[in-house]
């Protein structure tokens, strides 16, 4: 598989719109992102309680993080799920997120939803992806452009799960860097989430953490 990738005209229409249009609900992005990271945890909870893969389970703990960073003006969501290969970051990123385009693209909605992955164009630039599924030695890295995006190795010397980092455009970068708006948007749907959650952040030197889930 190439690791470089143009989006499909769904895509590049999706991302546009994204991008560029002024839609009713932009906080959505961290309720898709952290449902579908839930997901990923929930799914290596089963394999240890069936006692699968022993080893490497048997110290971990689920948990899902919020890192926002004011200078960089970003916003980082965490997960230490089952993780993903090369295959499957593609799939999703590629193939799933074509259908859910299509979907939406087809629907002349002013809200988002059921976007998934996608749906962080709507306060991102640009992201970057980078996924170790359990069990593997490799991990991956995806990262947007203009037309498209890059899958390839990269050094990942944590265990499982994946790391979706997001540049903010400059009109959301104070709001989803602020801590008590970020809590606010993840209250009204936290009751879904069955994983430990936690916001980080940064004080001068000092790095905060505060479980919220």
């Amino acid at each position: 598989m190439s690791n470089n990738h143009k989006f499909t005209n769904e895509l590049k229409q999706l991302v546009s719109n994204l991008k560029n249009k002024a839609y009713t609900n932009s906080e959505v992005f961290l309720k898709e992102l952290l449902q579908n990271a839930n997901q990923a945890v929930s799914k290596l909870k089963n394999l240890k309680d069936e006692n699968k893969y022993k080893e490497e389970l048997n110290q971990w703990e689920g948990m899902l993080e919020v890192y926002f960073d004011k200078a960089d003006g970003s916003i980082t969501i965490v997960d230490n799920g089952i993780g993903m290969n090369k295959e499957e970051l593609f799939d999703l990123t590629h193939t799933i997120a074509t259908k859910k385009a299509e979907s939406f693209l087809s629907s002349n909605s002013k809200e988002v939803s059921n976007l998934g992955l996608y749906s962080l164009f709507l306060v991102g630039v640009k992201a970057n992806i980078i996924s170790k599924k359990l069990a593997e030695d490799t991990a991956y890295k995806w990262t947007s452009d203009e037309d498209g995006f890059t899958l390839a190795p990269c050094i990942n010397d944590e265990g499982s799960g994946t790391v979706i980092y997001i540049k903010l455009k400059d009109e959301f970068a104070k709001e989803f860097t602020n801590k008590d708006k970020l809590k606010d948007y993840i209250s009204k749907f936290q009751d879904s989430l069955s994983t430990n959650l936690y916001i980080s952040y940064h004080e001068g030197l000092d790095e905060k953490v505060e479980k919220i889930n």
